[in-house]
């Protein structure tokens, strides 16, 4: 499974210390493993492939919490260009699973730390048409961290830690 280049999740210490990258758990695992409603889940599903089906990245860009991104426009870029990339691929399934173990743990890159901007209920999971084991293409799936925010459930981004 691949991770959007938006969001860092925790990779074994050897290689997280080889890519300069120090990974700290900083939300509470408990309040991170809160269930997403069938209801938000299904509503999230359905607005994302209507997104892929038009190809439409301002529609999946409405998906994402950017609140508190250290640079807005940057986070808003990064984005773009991740959903550009996953809707090049014909997708054969669109999911929501639960989170995927480390994306409630937090990374460092240099003297900044970053943790997630919403408690992390579950994972958007995109799974590419193919042989399930990836290609030239690029990997066999990839899946965005979900948080709960005031608007229902939403794709998480990273935010420093002050």
């Amino acid at each position: 499974m691949r991770f959007s280049p938006v969001w860092k999740v925790c990779l074994p210490a050897a290689a997280a210390s080889l890519l300069g990258l120090a990974c700290e758990p900083i939300v509470e695992a408990e309040s991170a493993r809160a269930d997403a409603t069938p209801t938000e889940s299904d509503a999230l599903v359905e607005r994302f492939r209507d997104a892929l089906a038009a190809r439409d990245v301002d529609a999946a860009l409405a998906l994402v919490h950017l609140d508190g991104a250290l640079s807005r426009e940057a986070s808003e870029r990064a984005y773009r260009a991740e959903f550009a990339r996953v809707f090049e691929r014909p997708v054969a399934r669109v999911t929501i699973s639960p989170p995927v173990d480390g994306t409630a743990l937090g990374y460092s890159r240099g003297p900044t730390r970053f943790r997630p901007n919403l408690a992390i209920v579950a994972s958007l999971s995109i799974e590419f048409a193919g042989d399930g084991v990836g290609d030239a293409a690029g990997p066999a799936s990839t899946s965005f961290p979900l948080g709960r925010s005031r608007d229902g459930l939403r794709i998480a981004t990273a935010i420093p830690v002050r």
